[in-house]
């Protein structure tokens, strides 16, 4: 029998109960993992606001219904959503996003379906927008992020162009996932020419993925 659960507040109407399964680093630190969660400690403007003293740290999860008054959810669904690095805690169901295991793996929700499929996908679908023919770079394509959104030109039927730091990961862009080319830039004397070679009809969808 497990021990009592003790919550620090209290559960509200809209609230449901879920016991952690799993939490994603990678979604939370970025490319620059340790520089991500240190801004979020100081008091410095930024596109993610800074946590307030004693606040819990927050991350991409996936955790399993202990009790909600959602009649959609019941005891010992999947859901996934952003919380605190908690093993229980009462969140608003609002901010739960039901998953279903037998579409794909659980893991999958918190990459290729999670905020790292997201970015890839919404950076090259609603801004991007890569068209059959079309060449298309993408920097820190061996990345999480970079891997999915080569895969996403790919998919559309564009010529991808993939940009990372090692043969090895040059070579598996290429070889598992399909880049048409893919450049080493600790090798290129300078990128502004291997990128022409490599682009000889120009750049049209350019995926800047570097950065934090």
């Amino acid at each position: 029998m497990k021990d009592a659960i003790e919550l620090i507040g209290t559960v509200q109407m809209d609230d449901t109960l879920r016991e952690q399964l799993m939490l994603s680093l990678h979604q939370q630190m970025g490319f620059h993992g340790h520089e991500y969660m240190r801004g979020r400690m100081k008091d410095t403007k930024s596109y993610a606001a800074p946590y307030a003293l004693n606040e819990v740290i927050k991350g991409g999860a996936i955790g399993q219904v202990v009790e909600s008054s959602e009649p959609n959810l019941r005891k010992g669904d999947l859901v996934s959503g952003m919380w605190g690095w908690q093993q229980y805690a009462a969140v608003n169901t609002a901010d739960l996003s039901l998953i279903d295991t037998e579409e794909a793996p659980i893991t999958a929700y918190l990459g290729a379906l999670g905020l790292t499929g997201l970015t890839a996908y919404f950076g090259m679908e609603d801004i991007g927008k890569p068209k059959d023919g079309e060449t298309v770079v993408v920097s820190g394509a061996a990345g999480a992020v970079g891997m999915i959104a080569g895969q996403i030109g790919k998919i559309v039927g564009a010529r991808v162009v993939g940009i990372a730091g090692s043969d090895e990961k040059c070579a598996y862009l290429k070889e598992k996932l399909g880049f048409d080319v893919v450049l080493n830039y600790k090798k290129e004397q300078d990128m502004s020419a291997a990128i022409e070679r490599a682009c000889p009809d120009g750049v049209d969808v350019y995926f800047d993925n570097v950065g934090g």
